[in-house]
């Protein structure tokens, strides 16, 4: 996993620009301890000059850029050789072709966006769920919006909300919110393609959770290997089930919520991450929220039928995480086949063990 990018010069190691995406420091003695290794593996043993360099713990792939620069991607360690050794390449290429039409300014403003794929992960999390449970409003909680006026709305087919991505680390997560009509469902398979993460969406009703017991079996027909976890909402609801009860009945790990209650938005975030940063195999920071994402809001509308999105090609304004963010949400309405795209309860949530 790529944790840090710097750019530097190559006869000083002076830093022109330098990235953490995780909370892992790689500070100037690295940078001089990597370049003495640099120079004097490459020139005394003749080794190849994309071969990496260890700086303590850290991995690091590098790759020249012209003839006075570095790009330094420093990673743990676990990552393939030839992939990484890729990035770094055509990271390298990415950035003369910038600097070509654009100043060294402009380089140091915008290297993520330049990297683009190449550093950023897509993280793509379904909600799925009977009509009226609560889906959309869970988004627009996840984003900081108001419930949609007028009650209830169906979502008809599936919507993302393909206007705002949360960055968390090198993750960009994407939240697709299906329908669970019946009439929808033989389309889930081609909506699950390039899922990490399923949360599936009841009501806390006896009756709707009797109903998305069904709805289990047929996401599990259908995406056997990616992890499930039920979000039990509209817990201020007399008549709801508690959340221990949900799990015995629907045998996932089950989170209690209630999507109208801005008060539980960070709560509700905090478990997205956890449940990416597990699945995912990296640790969560132990971090205020507001520290650990950012919002990266698309600045060019999106074509619905696009589902892997080329950040080199669209803009992103980057926005910092606020407590109360007004607005509206824009979702856009998918009606065909997609492949591959790209984050309770009233205590902090425990996954450890059900991931």
């Amino acid at each position: 996993m790529i944790h840090n990018v710097l750019l530097i010069e190559k006869d000083t190691g002076s830093i022109v620009v330098s990235t953490r995406f995780w909370k892992i420091d790689f500070i100037e003695n690295d940078v001089v301890e990597f370049l003495h290794g640099f120079k004097d593996l490459f020139a005394t043993e003749g080794l190849s000059e994309d071969t990496p360099v260890f700086v303590g713990e850290h991995k690091v792939f590098h790759h020249l850029v012209g003839e006075d620069l570095i790009l330094m991607l420093v990673t743990d360690g676990r990552d393939e050789d030839r992939v990484i050794k890729h990035k770094a390449r055509e990271g390298a290429s990415r950035i003369e072709t910038a600097l070509r039409g654009q100043s060294m300014g402009y380089v140091k403003d915008n290297l993520q966006d330049i990297l683009g794929e190449l550093i950023f992960t897509r993280f793509k999390i379904s909600f799925v769920g009977s009509g009226g449970v609560g889906k959309s409003t869970l988004l627009r909680l996840l984003f900081g919006r108001e419930p949609a006026p007028g009650g209830y709305t169906p979502t008809i087919n599936v919507a993302v909300d393909s206007s705002e991505t949360i960055q968390f680390g090198t993750f960009l997560v994407t939240i697709w919110d299906f329908a669970g009509q019946a009439v929808f469902q033989d389309l889930w398979a081609f909506y699950f393609q390039g899922t990490d993460v399923i949360f599936l969406i009841t009501d806390s009703s006896f009756r709707n959770v009797m109903q998305t017991k069904s709805l289990l079996r047929n996401i599990k027909k259908e995406a056997p290997a990616v992890p499930l976890f039920i979000i039990a909402n509209k817990q201020d609801l007399p008549e709801s089930m508690q959340s221990d009860k949900i799990k015995r009945l629907l045998g996932a790990p089950t989170f209690q919520m209630v999507a109208t209650d801005k008060t539980r938005r960070e709560e509700f975030i905090r478990l997205m991450l956890q449940v990416a940063a597990k699945t995912a195999g990296v640790q969560l920071p132990d971090l205020p929220v507001s520290e650990m994402i950012t919002v990266r809001r698309r600045t060019e509308e999106v074509d619905a039928a696009q589902t892997r999105i080329d950040s080199t090609e669209d803009g992103y304004e980057t926005v910092p995480y606020a407590e109360e963010q007004e607005g509206s949400v824009t979702s856009t309405t998918v009606t065909t086949p997609v492949a591959e795209t790209e984050t309770v309860s009233s205590t902090e949530p425990a996954i450890d063990a059900e991931v």
